[in-house]
């Protein structure tokens, strides 16, 4: 049967992620052979529920077209939302998609863990599991979510221990992300979240406010080395000591050189920020090196010379003129 657009209600498109990609490749695809399977609904011609092809609409009202083909089941609503998530194999749903699900059955509709547990295939332990998750994390992050800014698996590893912890950080730290340009991948959340862990006070609000400065810090970190395969490691150490020491005076050049007024325009923040992953790095090195030249293993024929003597060393050798002088007391 033919719908008209404006005799849907779209009730539960807030329980799948938005993806770009797919929505571009279904707009294409009808474009090009128009829609080859019927959406799903539920009601009566009136106020028709759609329970299953929200891309494809999305699809159709974006090609500026007035009528969608669906099929009309009849069964009660939370059967429907049960038949189209065991039916959708378009892509495999993330955590915080089966929390929605979850959700939506458990607390709207009313049925019971137990009951979902046997209708969906999976234990009562992991539907609570996936309702704490979407319950403790803020719905202004989990609308971020829905929208494609913030990545489920990063919601899921750092906003969501954060938000346990702290919502009002989590949901500053999720807003700023969300805002920036490129979205952050898994990786850098983690680091991000990391970072936080371990930070002070004061660091940690710089990170909130900056969090594309230090996931910057990250992807400098992946960096493959390309001259690492063709110098032995001792030069290369050598090397990036020696290169670490002229970053260092350049950096304080180019500090000396920046006018004043800069730092009240906000690059104090924005230094602080990203000196602090670098100060991090720098200070996980030292450490490393002390360990490593303080605890080297003892050998008998070591260069001596690098070896610091006191006056009980059993490597001492005295002069000529101190053996000279002994053995003319010996004599006395």
């Amino acid at each position: 049967m033919q719908i008209e657009l404006h005799q849907l209600v779209l009730r539960y498109q807030t329980l799948r992620i938005a993806d770009p990609v797919d929505q571009a490749r279904m707009t294409a695809s009808i474009a090009e052979v128009g829609q080859q399977s019927p959406v799903l609904v539920v009601g009566e011609p009136s106020q028709f529920v759609l329970v299953d092809g929200y891309c494809r609409v999305q699809a159709i009202q974006a090609l500026r077209r007035d009528v969608v083909e669906a099929l009309l089941l009849d069964l009660p609503e939370p059967e429907a939302l049960l038949l189209a998530h065991r039916l959708d194999l378009s892509r495999p749903r993330s955590a915080l998609e089966e929390g929605w699900f979850v959700r939506e059955l458990h607390r709207q509709h009313g049925l019971s863990l137990g009951d979902l547990s046997g209708r969906c295939g999976h234990s009562v332990s992991w539907l609570s599991r996936r309702l704490a998750l979407v319950e403790q994390l803020p719905e202004p992050i989990q609308e971020l979510v829905r929208r494609g800014r913030l990545l489920p698996h990063a919601a899921m590893k750092a906003l969501v221990p954060l938000a346990r912890a702290n919502p009002a950080h989590a949901l500053r730290l999720a807003t700023r992300a969300g805002a920036l340009p490129e979205r952050l991948s898994a990786r850098q959340w983690e680091a991000l979240y990391a970072a936080y862990r371990s930070a002070t006070p004061e660091i940690r609000e710089r990170l909130m406010d900056h969090p594309d400065l230090f996931a910057r810090v990250v992807v400098e970190r992946s960096r493959p080395d390309a001259v690492e395969v063709t110098k032995p490691p001792a030069e290369l150490l050598l090397a990036d000591l020696t290169a670490l020491s002229a970053l260092a005076r350049r950096a304080r050049r180019r500090l000396g050189t920046l006018p004043t007024e800069l730092f009240a325009q906000g690059l104090a923040a924005s230094i602080e920020a990203t000196w602090a992953g670098a100060r991090a790095d720098v200070d996980a090195l030292h450490r490393q090196l002390m360990e490593r030249c303080h605890d080297r293993p003892r050998h008998p024929h070591r260069d001596l010379a690098l070896t610091p003597r006191g006056p009980r060393d059993q490597n001492h050798r005295p002069s000529p003129g101190h053996r000279q002088e002994h053995g003319q007391a010996g004599a006395s």
